[in-house]
């Protein structure tokens, strides 16, 4: 039933004197507001200001504390309720548990330094039977939420290091077998050995290993991206058995550009052909971890590449005493048009030797 206006001024007036000797004038506000007047003045309600200062020590602990204490007994929506993302971190840890299959989670703070709380996890897994512990290390944040509450900042590397936004832990098998890579002979090449091989190996397995006959995949607890591929495994509960993608790399020569790579102290890379077939025979570069002088070398070739187009021009019947035009941005045949690195290179002679055959190349 309505209350009249009378009546709920008369309710308010008697709350407002229990409240005077205790909010003072917070109390003539909320009977301003209420009695939808002004009080017969020009009095405003004041908010209160939001604290937006850094979390104490002590806020940082604890909250952190209640954080992973609500996590780990299964409590997902008070663990929730605990961060400035609700929804958000709700999704999180339920994915956690439902898609991860992470059946029980032991959570461990360490020291905390400023704001950032580092934990440790020790999860049991279970996928269909196959019962594994995973243990790994994570952080977390302690800011304010939108109300200047200390909360646990949300971010999808709560729940694991290596997650991003849009990003969810999957346990299940992998997406694809795992996959060798094999020499010329079929016979299984360790990276560990050719370091230079590494980034070359990952992509080789990115692009053939949905394609390749042979090979289980591994069940696996993985990194899932927002597109549904499998961004990075992080712990095998069953291995698989492996595919095998076989190459043209010879381990001979793979082994002896790798050591002349190694020996350079400034950036190198070899890319060693067989003329005949276009195989390739062996890919080093130095740092092996850096840019793929090899293939990928962002420069052009340079001198190096004089020694191609002195036996190009000795392929097409130049002798050593004639002319040939080598102009700024030719492109002949409709192949790579290359260009001085400079004006004042233009007009310079170059003289190389091929099998002690010098070709001129007159500007």
């Amino acid at each position: 039933m309505p209350v009249s206006r009378g009546v709920k001024t008369g309710i308010i007036g008697t709350v407002f004197a229990g409240m005077l000797g205790v909010a003072g004038f917070g109390a003539y506000n909320i009977y301003s507001g209420l009695a939808g007047g002004d009080g017969g003045g020009s009095t405003q309600s004041v908010a209160t200001p939001v604290d937006t200062s850094p979390p104490s020590p002590a806020e940082v602990v604890s909250t952190a504390t209640d954080f992973l204490t609500a996590w780990a007994s299964g409590d997902i929506a008070g663990a929730a309720e605990l961060t400035d993302s609700v929804q958000t971190a709700t999704a999180g840890l339920t994915a956690y548990r439902t898609q991860a299959h992470v059946t029980s989670v032991k959570l461990t703070p360490g020291t905390a330094t400023a704001t950032k709380v580092p934990f440790t996890v020790v999860a049991t897994l279970d996928y269909q039977g196959i019962d594994a512990p995973w243990s790994y290390r994570s952080a977390l944040t302690v800011a304010r939420n939108a109300q200047g509450k200390p909360a646990v900042k949300w971010a999808p590397s709560v729940l694991e290091p290596d997650l991003t936004t849009g990003d969810t832990l999957v346990t299940g098998p992998a997406k694809t077998p795992q996959v060798d890579i094999a020499d010329r002979d079929g016979k299984i090449m360790d990276v560990a050995k050719y370091p230079s091989l590494t980034t070359v190996f990952k992509d080789l397995r990115d692009r053939y290993a949905a394609g390749l006959k042979g090979g289980t995949a591994a069940i696996e607890t993985y990194v899932q991206g927002s597109d549904g591929a499998e961004k990075k495994s992080l712990y095998v509960l069953r291995k698989g058995t492996n595919a095998k993608l076989k190459t043209t790399l010879d381990p001979v020569l793979q082994a002896a550009a790798e050591k002349a790579v190694s020996a350079q102290k400034d950036a190198a890379g070899v890319t060693a052909l067989d003329t005949e077939t276009g195989d390739i025979l062996a890919v080093a570069f130095n740092p092996p971890y850096g840019t793929d002088h090899a293939m990928g070398d962002p420069e052009a070739p340079g001198s190096t590449f004089k020694i191609v187009t002195a036996t190009a021009l000795l392929n097409a019947g130049l002798t050593p005493s004639s002319p040939s035009p080598c102009h700024s941005g030719d492109n002949y045949l409709y192949g790579k048009p290359y260009t001085n690195t400079s004006p004042d290179n233009s007009n310079i002679k170059t003289f190389v030797v091929v099998s002690y055959i010098r070709s001129r190349c007159k500007g």
